[in-house]
């Protein structure tokens, strides 16, 4: 496994899951409306969480997924990407960093198969929000958590270089 892939999977596993784009017949299956926009309803909302409590939360999403899948999490923080030599997928993660910038907390997330990076994405590290279902599966012979998500709000857009 690729070191960078092995570093945000190893920041994510810590403390994170992530949000899934359907991009490959290899994906998971793919929410035609998310659960948010038919109920209305967010389980989980880190977006009214401090960072210790979103981290606390994030732990016990970690030692205990079960409980949690099928629930609905709404996230702000850092847009990042990554694609590893060997592997066919893309991964796309939302992270919070504590204040000093040292650690951080989020979730890896996927978007629908018909939306492509770069295009449909925002520039990395830029501050986005989502809202997903937490979901588990297989992506490249790799069991992960993620959420599954219908799109993101840019909330600030970061400098392009």
């Amino acid at each position: 496994m690729g070191f960078l892939l092995k570093i945000l999977l190893l920041i994510l596993s810590l403390s994170a899951f992530s949000c899934k784009s359907a991009k490959d017949a290899s994906s998971p299956k793919e929410n035609a409306v998310s659960a948010a926009e038919q109920t209305g309803k967010i389980d989980y909302d880190f977006t009214k969480m401090n960072f210790n409590i979103a981290t606390a939360q994030i732990f016990d999403m970690t030692v205990d997924p079960d409980k949690y899948l099928g629930k609905t999490v709404r996230f702000r923080g850092q847009f990042l990407s990554i694609e590893e030599a060997g592997y066919s997928t893309r991964f796309f993660s939302v992270l919070q960093f504590d204040a000093t910038a040292c650690c951080q907390t989020g979730f890896m997330f996927f978007l629908p198969a018909d939306k492509k990076y770069p295009d449909d994405y925002p520039a990395e590290m830029s501050e986005i929000e989502v809202i997903g279902t937490l979901t588990a599966d297989k992506v490249d012979d790799m069991d992960i958590t993620y959420l599954s998500c219908e799109n993101f709000t840019v909330i600030d857009e970061a400098a392009s270089e």
